[in-house]
């Protein structure tokens, strides 16, 4: 295969020209700009949307756009201060050199004249010891590695304010002080004029000894600062300051325009243009550009390559559409383009009869307008894998839960998670051939809370978070299948029940009420965000109010996923469970056990469609499928402990985490109707399907690692479920169940072997990586055991080897350790282990080689289970001792299969169905 020549960016240069002065002549650094460093924003005089561009990052998305060939903040309000705006591909560098940095800004709106508002330069955020994706994200509140606000305030004064003293916020609070970010005194300060509405803010950076200030230190350890104000159209200085003394830490890292409420405090903040930045201290980082192509993810199956490629959010003047392009016979050739969708900003392609026998090189095309009135073709490059080879193992990596941030508010790594580099390397050195992100790919509040009306923002604000996730992970997703799967989080729910879209009239909350509190065009943009891609919807008709459906089969590799939409159609059991009081999932009333309180009629679970579905797919082993996977948010079983006097899982976030080796007593198993162990006569039916199939789940949800075998009449009488870690989570779910399990395996924990779970169903847990204390920081994410999972299916042997990967640990180190439990191997053949009442003769097939064989009860018609056998002889356990089957052998879909009926349970082990194909 031939390498594709790399796409790049086209930047425009400048070196930054001095302000012309009237009254002082300021000498400006610009020309000494390393070549090609030099940064001069140019905007489209006709474009306006809410994305301002690739080489900025907006805090929020929604809080900016490009209008009238200026950006604009139109977020003043009091409640949102210090809107940022981050230069992506240029930085500070950690050198002492020079730097100069101008932009015309004024009032969107003016207004009284006032200190607690002010426009210019957020400066040195971060540094080399943050990603740079963290330091962009600083906006709203000071705290450490925040930079140095350098602006012009309400009163027309210019002011430098420290960004990086650490008041203890964690989040975006909206009473914020104006003292909390303290002023620097200027050395001096001199003014010969007032400022106007269109202004033209410069600073100028010297490291201290090059300046020829006595008393800063050694050469580079301090900055003066030189900060101009001009008027914007004449260039004619109304007011200048220094300031000395200025640590190097705050001119190295990110800058950013800063809007900081407004003139009025409410209504849109300040407008800036001709933003301009020069000197020996910038680096140039084009591989820091953001868009206008976000990322892009993919499927193949069936021959059908499907991809949703993210952009940012347009404006009606841009181009409509994208293009997709491939690699092949030494040339680029396109081979789909798709518009671009509104509310979810996706481009959705697809190509029929893909091949799949080699790499495939991609590039998604994108043209966006120029500010010399043209146009400019921006790609995202990626990789179409080859189909694997069913001689070597399939490993898939399973995630979930993305939470970005949990400690002490600070703008670096001991707050800030995201983008959650050791996970990512980790997993890319597990060279996956699939990645399950299993859902909450975002959380709702956090870093910047939530809009949830009107839709059109409402899907800006979700976008604004999706983008995280994106950038986080585009670099796994854009050469491997993806699948992703929303729950109730990327559904702005705390939790979700689906109820088949209706929301049930009655004084519940907003939640408990079922269906989706988010407007339905909401919901189908965040579905085209995350599920597009997938193969086509097996049943596709939407569910009430027009919401789309997703669950899907995926053929991959001789393994046949089945994808579920675990929440979508499950009953609100406020609504349907009686006398029990159920708040949010958790029954309130004193007495009620719902372990042995019968399901209410009616109640669902996975609903008819989804059922039906489940029983299909177990049965169907077209398309050489040798393994069955079950690929859905959540477990079938409530694995999970609190308090005693606990009546909710509200207090995990705060409660104690053990020590290691500690076992927490006072606890109770849990009722938790949010995870699917409710209700149970669903559960029970899929499970029934399931093991038909010899089906492996995996599933994430839970924030708790956790390997279970499933019980249905038995315990064991079904297949394995693997909880795969949380990438980083807030809610540290536990199990430390009061009395030890039944029947644990040798020198196991205490707290394995065979339970009911809180709503009285058979699992017999087999590992748990409950959270633990732990001596290395940041404690409050890796203390709530992070991480991630990876399954290896083998097809030589059938087995299935399930991985536990502590977010911290390299995979790739000798004696690299995986959560305590961890390996675990289970057989296919486990996934339906229910003891024999008798067998039928021996299949003997002779011809074919790995054939599927189905096991028919004649009487109920009913499949009693459907498989793939290794080798040609397989025997046939059965579960009813009397009666007749039908016994089906060989290559479904083709004229290579054999029917045999009347077939009879023996207890003659030499009795053999002889099957001969030629």
């Amino acid at each position: 295969m031939m390498t594709p020549p790399r796409a790049s960016h086209r930047i425009t240069e400048a070196c930054l020209a001095s302000p012309l002065l009237t009254l002082a002549l300021l000498t400006t650094s610009g020309c000494d700009s390393p070549p090609g460093t030099a940064f001069e924003a140019s905007v489209e005089s006709d474009a306006e949307r809410i994305w301002v561009g690739p080489d900025f990052y907006a805090n929020r998305l929604q809080d900016w756009r490009l209008r009238d060939g200026r950006i604009e903040s139109i977020e003043g309000g009091a409640a949102k201060p210090m809107r940022t705006l981050h230069l992506l591909t240029r930085a500070l560098s950690e050198s002492a050199g020079t730097m100069t940095m101008s932009v015309r800004t004024g009032a969107i709106e003016p207004g009284p004249a006032h200190e607690d508002t002010w426009s210019g330069f957020l400066i040195g955020v971060g540094g080399a010891h943050v990603d740079f994706r963290i330091s962009a994200l600083s906006h709203h509140w000071p705290s450490t590695d925040g930079g140095l606000i350098v602006a012009v305030d309400g009163t027309g004064r210019i002011i430098v304010r420290d960004n990086s003293v650490n008041h203890g916020y964690t989040g975006p609070n909206p009473n914020i002080p104006v003292d909390n970010w303290p002023l620097v005194s200027p050395d001096r300060f001199d003014r010969w004029g007032e400022p106007g509405a269109d202004m033209r803010l410069t600073l100028e950076a010297r490291p201290a000894a090059a300046s020829g200030v006595s008393g800063d230190g050694p050469d580079g350890d301090t900055y003066r600062l030189t900060v101009t104000l001009a008027d914007g159209e004449t260039r004619e200085v109304l007011t200048r300051s220094t300031y000395s003394g200025i640590a190097s830490e705050h001119l190295t890292g990110n800058v950013a325009l800063v809007s900081h409420r407004s003139p009025l405090m409410d209504g849109p903040g300040y407008w800036f243009r001709d933003w301009q930045l020069a000197g020996s201290k910038v680096e140039r980082h084009d591989d820091r550009a953001f868009g206008p192509i976000m990322g892009a993810m993919y499927t193949l199956s069936r021959g059908t390559l499907k991809m949703t490629a993210q952009l940012g959010p347009l404006g009606e003047s841009d181009s409509p559409s994208a293009h997709l392009e491939v690699f092949r016979d030494a040339g680029w050739s396109a081979v789909d383009t798709a518009d671009i969708q509104p509310l979810s900003a996706t481009a959705h392609f697809r190509v029929d009869d893909w091949p799949g026998d080699e790499d495939v090189p991609y590039r998604v095309a994108y043209d966006l307008g120029t500010a010399a009135g043209g146009s400019e073709r921006h790609y995202f490059e990626g990789r179409i894998r080859a189909i694997p080879s069913d001689d070597r193992e399939f490993v898939l990596a399973g995630l979930n839960c993305h939470h970005i941030s949990g400690a002490g508010g600070q703008w670096n790594a001991d707050h800030f998670w995201y983008p959650h580099n050791e996970t990512v390397a980790g997993v890319a050195y597990q060279d996956p051939d699939l990645i399950f992100f299993a859902g909450d790919q975002i959380y709702e509040s956090g870093l910047e809370g939530v809009v949830r009306e009107p839709a059109d923002v409402a899907a800006i604000d979700y976008l604004g978070h999706w983008f995280r996730f994106v950038w986080a992970f585009r670099d796994l997703t854009r050469d491997r299948p993806t699948v992703t799967i929303p729950d109730d989080h990327d559904a702005y729910h705390g939790n979700i029940w689906g109820n088949g879209g209706v929301r049930e009239p009655g004084d519940y909350t907003v939640q408990d009420a079922g269906g989706y509190r988010m407007a339905p065009e909401w919901v189908n943009a965040m579905h085209r965000t995350q599920v597009a891609h997938l193969p086509d919807p097996v049943d596709p008709d939407p569910i009430e109010h027009d919401i789309t459906t997703y669950h899907t089969r995926l053929e991959y590799g001789g393994i046949s996923f089945a994808v579920l939409a675990d929440r979508m159609w499950k009953s609100p059991p406020s609504v349907v469970v009686r006398g029990s009081d159920v708040v949010n999932g958790w029954p309130q009333r004193p007495g009620f056990d719902a372990a042995t309180e019968p399901d209410a009629p009616g109640v669902e679970l996975l609903g008819a469609r989804q059922e039906d579905f489940l029983e299909r797919w177990a049965n169907d082993w077209s398309d050489g499928a040798w393994m069955k996977v079950l690929l859905s948010q959540t477990p079938f079983v409530d694995v999970a402990t609190i308090p005693e006097e606990a009546t909710s899982g509200a207090v995990l976030p705060g409660s104690y985490i053990v020590r290691p080796g500690e076992y927490l007593d006072g606890e109770k198993i849990a009722q938790d109707m949010d995870s699917n162990g409710w209700p149970r006569s669903g559960r029970d039916r899929a499970l029934r399907s399931l093991r038909k199939g010899f089906a492996y789940h995996i599933v994430g949800d839970q924030h708790l690692g956790h390997f279970v075998r499933y019980g249905v009449d038995e315990w064991d009488d079904a297949g394995h479920v693997f909880t795969v870690p949380s990438i980083a989570n807030l809610w540290p779910r536990r199990w430390f169940p009061p009395e030890p399990g039944r029947n644990p395996q040798p020198h196991s924990p205490r707290n394995t072997g065979e339970y009911l779970d809180g709503f009285g169903n058979r699992m017999t847990v087999l590992a748990v990586a409950n959270p633990t204390q732990v001596d290395f920081e940041p404690h409050e994410l890796y203390q709530r055991a992070p991480g991630y999972g990876i399954v290896r299916l083998d097809r030589t042997t059938r087995k299935i080897v399930s991985e536990a990967w502590p977010r911290w640990v390299d995979p790739s180190v000798p004696d690299a350790a995986q959560y305590p439990g961890w390996p675990i191997e289970v057989s296919q053949m486990d996934g339906y282990d229910r003891p024999a009442v008798g067998y039928l003769p021996e299949v003997v097939v002779t011809g074919m080689m790995d054939p599927v064989v189905q096991i028919v009860d004649e009487e109920t018609s009913a499949i009693v289970y459907t498989l793939r056998v290794l080798g040609n002889r397989f025997r046939p356990r059965v579960f009813v001792a009397s009666g007749t089957y039908t016994v089906v052998v060989g290559e479904p879909g083709t004229d290579r299969l054999r029917t045999i009926t009347g077939v009879t349970p023996t207890g003659d082990r030499a009795a053999a169905l002889e099957v001969v194909f030629q």
